[in-house]
């Protein structure tokens, strides 16, 4: 017995509902993609899922910032954009000799 081989499958309506559920839905990743498509009756794998999301570059969600981290802008400790503290500002110009107004 010779090994037969598997018919492809066309996968051109899947890849598309795969971008179109992505484009929907910005900021999820490809497991709750195939959740939804499996849930509106395709029947897939999540493997392929995860297979064609990679052949079309798609990206999950980013990394969740932590609560009260700040302003969630990737920098760390370095970020400028907000104090840390509300009264960090005004405590900074009293020690730098900055005159306020009274």
């Amino acid at each position: 017995m010779r090994y037969q081989e598997v018919p492809q499958v066309d996968e051109t309506a899947l890849r598309h509902g795969v971008l179109e559920v992505a484009n929907l839905y910005g900021r999820y990743g490809y497991r709750t993609v195939f959740d939804l498509l499996s849930a509106a009756g395709w029947q897939t794998t999540d493997s392929v899922v995860r297979r064609i999301w990679s052949e079309e570059g798609l990206q999950g969600p980013g990394p969740a910032t932590a609560a009260g981290s700040g302003c969630g802008c990737m920098m760390d400790r370095a970020c400028d954009c907000a104090p840390r503290r509300p009264t960090m500002s005004g405590a900074m110009t009293l020690f730098r000799g900055i005159p306020t107004v009274p």
